[in-house]
């Protein structure tokens, strides 16, 4: 993963490439990982606002992802995440 290597931008890069193609899906689970991808990236270059705010993203679309199974997979992750944020 690009974070963990260093290249929080080029994550960031990706993430917000991945966003452009989840919303023109218009599936919240794309859509909700894109966000997080964004939030981790901001994360990793101490955009902590920009972090959170795609973090906030991120949570509004796992509600709106209406299977629990595919809810399952993203949950974990955002509340990782929001620990290192917060944290």
């Amino acid at each position: 993963m690009l974070f963990r290597s260093g290249h929080g931008a080029i994550a960031l890069d990706y993430g917000n490439l991945s966003l452009e193609t989840a919303l023109e899906t218009g599936l919240p689970f794309f859509t909700g990982f894109a966000h997080e991808a964004i939030a981790r990236a901001n994360w990793v270059l101490g955009n902590l606002d920009d972090a959170r705010a795609a973090l906030a993203s991120a949570e509004e679309y796992l509600d709106l992802i209406p299977a629990e199974d595919d809810k399952a997979l993203l949950r974990p992750d955002l509340v990782d995440l929001s620990a290192k944020i917060n944290g």
